[in-house]
């Protein structure tokens, strides 16, 4: 991925906040109808992804508003935390594009190699 296509995909990917009540975060992805074919396959990764941060109980993704809503516990993790962890998934992301190694893995080799490498990275957030 060039510098321009990483600079585009950041920028789509940077959320805003449209709802922030105690225990419940609903962000907007104000580009997200610019996000490129080639990553919509893997969007129902976020929920999963957004839950390896320790006090999120879940998170949905709504690919027709480019909406993200997250449940989690105030006394574990916050707003603060949460962005810092959706910025380690988007450079996860990125890196992952350039990647060759993981071109010759099935999908479930896949996700647990990306798996590993956010897990190594929770404890900085």
């Amino acid at each position: 991925m060039n510098r321009i296509e990483e600079a585009l995909l950041r920028r789509v990917l940077k959320p805003t906040v449209a709802a922030d009540i105690p225990g419940h975060l609903r962000l907007r992805f104000p580009l997200y109808k610019k996000l490129p074919e080639t990553v919509k396959p893997y969007l129902h990764y976020i929920g999963p992804a957004m839950q390896l941060l320790s006090g999120v109980q879940g998170a949905q993704y709504n690919p027709v508003t480019g909406t993200l809503l997250i449940r989690y516990e105030p006394n574990v993790t916050g707003k603060r935390q949460i962005f810092e962890w959706i910025r380690v998934l988007t450079d996860e992301g990125i890196r992952g594009v350039d990647d060759r190694s993981l071109y010759l893995m099935n999908e479930n080799q896949i996700v647990e190699t990306i798996k590993a490498r956010l897990l190594a990275q929770l404890p900085q957030i």
